[in-house]
């Protein structure tokens, strides 16, 4: 299993950036061992999507304007995003 980076963001656009960042590097990671037929594909989808929560998480943070805790597994997720205020 790949250990998460742990680096603390100075604000919830950061934060969310470096989660965006985070997911596309799992998601590279998880595309290449599936290619060649890996044995450890399983725990990388897990990780993948485990970050895609996140990143919907704090996403949803970011547009609703609210302060992003630390992320848990357990952390309850909203069923949709609101509308970007700049769309």
């Amino acid at each position: 299993m790949f250990f998460r980076k742990t680096r603390d963001s100075s604000t919830p656009q950061h934060k969310l950036k470096t989660a965006q960042h985070e997911l596309a590097e799992a998601a590279y990671r998880f595309r290449s061992a599936r290619s060649v037929n890996a044995n450890n594909v399983a725990p990388l989808k897990r990780e993948m999507e485990f970050l895609e929560r996140k990143v919907r998480y704090y996403r949803y943070c970011v547009y609703k304007k609210m302060p992003i805790r630390k992320y848990t597994e357990w952390s309850e997720i909203p069923g949709k995003c609101p509308k970007p205020l700049w769309a």
